[in-house]
């Protein structure tokens, strides 16, 4: 999903598929509660790090794919978020992300990062 997409989904199950299960850019809209994602060849969801707060806590199912990991794509948390905790690690990729507003990360929550990879947080950034 890209290019200001919307998407609103609640107890969604997606199954069987190549690649990534999802896949949404910085510039979509959406909502995720109760998500089931599994037997993909891929990750459950790759997504924009500044829309990670769209992926609510709890409910979700992310388990049984080739890549148990919600993976975060290049992109910068240039406003307010959270990063919730759910039942796989965040995986972000090989590049450093930029935080320049709070972010704040749930209790709980598993973050992992790829070689090169991490947060450089700047300005207002917490």
């Amino acid at each position: 999903m890209k290019n200001s997409g919307k998407l609103t989904a609640d107890n969604l199950t997606i199954t069987n598929g190549e690649e990534d299960g999802m896949y949404i850019q910085n510039s979509a809209d959406v909502s995720l509660k109760n998500m089931t994602i599994n037997t993909h060849s891929g990750y459950p969801i790759s997504m924009g790090f500044s829309i990670t707060e769209n992926l609510e806590a709890g409910g979700h199912d992310f388990s049984g794919n080739d890549n148990d990991f919600v993976r975060i794509i290049k992109s910068d948390s240039r406003s307010e978020n959270t990063i919730y905790n759910i039942n796989v690690p965040y995986f972000f990729t090989s590049e450093v992300f930029d935080i320049t507003e709070r972010l704040d990360v749930e209790a709980g929550t598993e973050i992992q990062f790829a070689e090169n990879a991490g947060w450089g947080v700047f300005d207002n950034g917490v």
